[in-house]
This record gives C-alpha cells, sequence and structure tokens, in this order.
C-alpha cells in the first residue's frame, strides 16, 4: 500500500500539492578536533520510480483540469474573487479530489470574505493533501481564516501546524505576531524538551494527541508494518542516565488505521521514566492519489558526540517520497536523509533536536511525455541534489559545510549551531 512521509518539524522538503499563499516564502577557546556525527555525506543515489498509477483522466478532462485551473488562477491575480472560485469549481468538476483546486478555491472565498466556503474547502484540500507542502500552506490558510474570525488559539495552533509541516517565514511571521515564545520552538537545532516522565509508554499512549490536538490512544505494542518503517526500533539497554530508548508509533487522525497515518516519536528510558519526543515524521498513506513513500532508519544509537556528558541518543533516517499529479502530468521525487540528536543536560530530562537535513535528492518532471497535448507547458520541473557533512565538537557546537551548491531552502543549515541539551 502506498505511503507518504513528512518530517516534523524543521525538515526542509519540496514535494508536490497545493499553491502556497501568495505571500509565503521562505570568541571561543579554539575547538578541539570536531568527532563526526557522521560520515561524510555523498549525493544519494537516484532511485527508481515506483509504478505509476493508472491515468483516470483521458487527454480532454485533463485539458479541461488545466484551462479551469489557469483560469482561476489569473482571476484571482485581477482580484475577481467570485469569478475564480467559479473557475475553481470548473476544475472540480473534473476532478472533485483534487487538493489544488480544493486549497486554491478555498483561498479565493477567503479574499471573497465567504469564511464558512474557505474554511470548508481549505479543510477538504488539507484531508486530501499528501504532502508537507501542501498540508503546511493549507494549515497556513486556516490560521488566516481563523485570525480573520477572531479565533486567536486555533490560530496559534494552526500555525503551528504549518510550522511543523514545513519551515516558512510568512507563517513564522503570523505565528510570532501572535504567540513570540512559541517560534523558539521551530528552530530545528534547538533541543525541545520531552513529554514526560510516565511511568510507563502505555501511560502517555493513554493521553496521546494527534498532530491536531485530538486525544487518540496509542498502543505501544502494535506491530507497524515494514513497507511503513523499515530499520533498528530499539538500543540495547544502556546505562544512566539512557537506560532504554525506541521507537513509538501512535495514530495521526482519529478514525485513521496506524498504516493509513502514522507519527513516529521517538521514547526514552532515565531512572525518572519515560519521555516522548514530539512527532519525528508523519507518514500519511492514503492509499491513492498516486503517492508512494517509504522511511528507512540507518542508526538509532548511543554515542559520545558532546564531551563531559552522558552519552547522546542519535537517530538518522532516510526517506523516499513519490508524488504523481495526473491532472497536471507531473510527477515529484525527494529522497532526503536527516539527523536527530537527543541528550540530557542539567535538567536531568531528555531533549531533542528537529529533524536536520544531510542529504537531498529532489526532482520534478513530466510524468507521461508522449501523452501531452501540443503547445502543453510545464513550469517549475528541476532535478537537484547535494550533501552536508555535519561534525560535532566536544564543546558542544555542530557545524554543517558542503562542497556542493546548497539551494536556498537549505543555506540555513550551513555553519557553526550551538548544541546545548538543557
Amino acid at each position: 500500500m502506498p505511503t507518504h512521509l513528512r518530517v516534523l518539524p524543521g525538515l526542509l522538503v519540496l514535494a508536490l500539492g497545493c499553491t502556497a499563499p501568495p505571500d509565503a516564502q521562505a570568541p571561543a577557546p579554539p575547538p578541539a578536533p570536531a568527532a563526526p556525527a557522521s560520515a561524510p555525506a555523498a549525493p544519494p543515489p537516484a532511485a527508481d520510480k515506483p509504478p505509476v498509477p493508472k491515468d483516470t483522466l483521458d487527454k480532454q478532462a485533463r485539458a479541461r483540469y488545466r484551462a479551469a485551473l489557469a483560469d482561476g488562477r489569473a482571476l484571482h491575480r485581477k482580484g475577481d474573487y467570485p469569478a475564480a472560485i467559479a473557475a475553481f469549481e470548473r476544475a472540480l468538476a473534473v476532478d472533485p479530489d483534487d487538493p489544488r483546486a480544493l486549497a486554491e478555491l478555498g483561498w479565493a472565498a477567503f479574499f471573497a470574505r465567504d469564511l464558512d466556503l474557505a474554511d470548508a474547502k481549505t479543510r477538504a484540500a488539507l484531508a486530501r493533501s499528501a504532502d508537507a507542502r501542501g498540508k503546511g500552506a493549507a494549515l497556513y490558510n486556516l490560521g488566516r481564516i481563523a485570525e480573520e474570525r477572531g479565533d486567536k488559539d486555533q490560530a496559534i495552533a494552526h500555525y503551528k501546524h504549518s510550522l511543523q509541516e514545513r519551515p516558512n517565514d510568512t507563517v513564522r511571521d503570523r505565528l510570532a505576531a501572535l504567540d513570540p515564545a512559541a517560534v523558539v520552538a521551530y528552530d530545528v537545532f534547538t533541543p525541545v524538551p520531552l513529554a514526560g516522565p510516565f511511568a510507563t509508554l502505555k501511560a502517555f499512549c493513554a493521553g496521546h494527541k494527534t498532530i491536531d490536538g485530538d486525544t487518540h490512544p496509542c498502543d505501544p505494542d502494535a506491530p507497524l508494518s515494514a513497507d511503513v518503517y523499515d530499520g533498528p526500533t530499539a538500543i540495547a539497554r544502556g546505562q544512566a542516565p539512557i537506560l532504554e530508548a525506541r521507537i513509538l508509533w501512535a495514530p495521526g487522525a482519529p478514525g485513521l488505521s496506524l498504516e493509513a497515518e502514522v507519527l513516529i516519536h521517538l521514547a526514552i528510558r532515565t531512572d525518572q521514566g519515560w519521555f516522548v519526543s514530539q512527532p519525528v515524521v508523519d507518514i500519511y498513506n492514503p492509499g491513492a492519489f498516486g503517492i508512494h513513500a517509504s522511511l528507512k532508519a540507518t542508526a538509532l544509537e548511543l554515542a559520545d558526540l558532546v564531551a563531559g556528558g552522558a552519552p547522546e541518543l542519535r537517530y538518522r533516517f532516510t526517506l523516499d517520497h513519490y508524488d504523481s499529479d495526473m491532472g497536471i502530468n507531473e510527477y515529484e521525487q525527494d529522497i532526503d536523509t536527516s539527523l536527530v540528536l537527543c541528550g540530557i543536560g542539567a535538567s536531568g530530562k531528555p531533549s531533542c533536536t528537529g529533524a536536520i537535513l544531510l542529504e537531498s535528492m529532489s526532482e520534478r518532471d513530466v510524468l507521461f511525455p508522449d501523452q501531452d497535448e501540443p503547445g502543453m507547458k510545464h513550469d517549475g520541473l528541476h532535478s537537484e541534489r547535494f550533501a552536508l557533512t555535519a561534525a560535532i565538537s566536544p564543546d558542544g557546537r555542530i557545524d554543517l559545510t558542503s562542497t556542493d551548491p546548497v539551494p536556498d531552502r537549505a543555506r540555513p543549515l550551513l555553519g557553526s549551531h550551538p548544541l546545548a541539551f538543557p
């Protein structure tokens, strides 16, 4: 069964999906010799594309869809929002479940001040969006709708969820205006304290909340299909302060099976009990929409990374995400390797960084080259790969360098960053 995977919070990812909103963007003593956090990273090899799903739209239907979508965007730019809504509705008449058209209809309705329609269509887009960019954009739009309705708490929740999906300066600024303290948690290099302690993981699971804040219990003993997760799930019992560590999976939304949407957490046991991280990865498996993804963990281990303290926990994993879009006859594939570091400082409680991107391969291309109509244009096609080398110095800094051209989306990762576990 195909899966979709997202990294939370802090992995910078490109993926197909809803169009982002128009205003969204993107002297100490010399340290001792650095200890590598991982071997120098080589660009990921090209991967075979998953089987292409059968195209359920004929050429004429795809042409009608693309024409309606283009009309809607042009009308939106002109400020004719009612006409833009009508155009997006024509696109949805061809493909009722298309998250892109749903999101853009919702955004046009927001500007038309039809907040009920904006909310309904944006939530429908969110439910059908499989990639981090699409979900992040829809959540931002829901935040704007909540602000317009005067619901500050709901707007904050939507902006936080949006930033968990993907970093974005516009969303960060909007959240900072409403809750300045909340923004600190979305710096990928700043370790975030884990929840706990819990006497058992079952105690955590009893009150587990999904990303949307809904209470939905998990089962710490539930099996997870190898199609969803491959790699180490626990470490051998260590010595204090980290006595045990494991992967914990939990449902991502009420009413869905574990394979349909699953949150991946890191769980650490100390002499105080169990502590559980924020979701590191959200694996969404719609079983449709031309989406296929897989997660492979390559390291879950204790290692002495920072001098003068207890061993830290290192979790490294690679995600391979493929998303095809029949309506525009394109596909996108991303293969990203990321690193999460956890440690225990003076507080005696564990904390973990966000997912730090180390390697990336991303491409967007035509899905069926022989099925384009004459004169068909594809915007945004690309092929990109780069790798970062990470090293941790004993005095507690993580340095990321690269010999590759690094795109703007990943440039904030370069350089030296403090690594201090509270």
